[in-house]
């Protein structure tokens, strides 16, 4: 890997998810919660945007296993879409009855 040993590169790939989640993804989950928590339905560009975040996430997570520390980012991550998700699910079958526009 370019000259790179391996367990610097797995750092780096460590800090780049973590800075991500910290700083891009959190904020952006917790806008479109929000969003749910007023009575909207998820846009299209929001479930891609979910789908996108919960792979990522399923896919890193075995590289944090060695840092604690950052497993709580993560886990924040799944707890916001577990709320994005229950409730998006709710403001659909109320929009389908009509009460919800």
């Amino acid at each position: 890997m370019l000259g790179i040993p391996e367990h610097q590169a797995h750092l780096g790939t460590v800090i780049c998810a973590f800075h991500r989640a910290a700083h891009r993804r959190i904020p952006r989950l917790k806008r479109i919660k929000s969003s749910v928590d007023l009575g909207n339905c998820l846009t299209d560009w929001q479930i891609e945007y979910l789908e996108l975040v919960i792979k990522d996430t399923h896919n890193l997570a075995s590289e944090f296993d060695d840092y604690p520390e950052i497993q709580g980012i993560y886990t924040r991550i799944v707890k916001l879409y577990h709320d994005i998700t229950e409730r998006a699910l709710m403001n659909e079958r109320l929009a389908q009855k009509g009460v919800l526009h």
